[in-house]
């Protein structure tokens, strides 16, 4: 599947283009004093969606 054919067909496939944290959100979330706020910088990630739905207020929450 080294061909770029291939992969074009194969993110058509799936349907959607995976939200990946970028370095862009760890310079962010780097930044946060709380988990709140990174939840709000992650967002709009596949994580941030899944972690957004989860109860999660402190580390020994998780």
């Amino acid at each position: 599947m080294t061909n770029a054919k291939y992969a074009f067909m194969s993110a058509y496939l799936k349907g959607a283009e995976a939200k990946i944290v970028t370095s862009e959100h760890i310079d962010r979330v780097s930044k946060t004093p709380n988990i709140q706020d990174v939840l709000e910088v992650i967002k709009d990630t596949d994580i941030g969606r899944y972690l957004e739905e989860a109860v999660i207020k402190t580390f020994d929450d998780s």
